[in-house]
């Protein structure tokens, strides 16, 4: 799977998981409310790809961290959980788990 595509997968997966709209994606994502609906079918289909500014604010829009649209699909649900805990706790399981994989 191609960067683009991964992205265009990422985005319309993270858009469903929280129920949203397109065009309610796009609305916060802070996009245009015009061209909201459109823009965000573009980048889920990969006719367009976003700028940077507009995955970071996408990432915003849906809680999930930027690295989370590119990376394999094998690392998503590790990074996503990871970025959904507290700082504190997330600290704690990554020192966990890099204590494993060294060992």
């Amino acid at each position: 799977m191609s960067l683009s595509q991964r992205l265009a997968k990422r985005i319309k997966e993270g858009r469903q998981e929280l129920g949203l709209s397109q065009f309610e994606l796009g609305v916060l994502a802070k996009i245009d409310e015009a061209t909201a609906k459109s823009r965000i079918s573009h980048y889920e289909t990969g006719f367009n790809v976003p700028t940077l500014k507009t995955i970071e604010q996408l990432a915003i829009a849906l809680n999930v961290p930027v690295s989370w649209f590119f990376c394999e699909d094998d690392e998503a649900e590790l990074i996503i959980t990871l970025h959904r805990k507290a700082k504190g706790e997330r600290t704690e399981v990554l020192l966990s788990l890099l204590g494993q994989l060294k060992a």
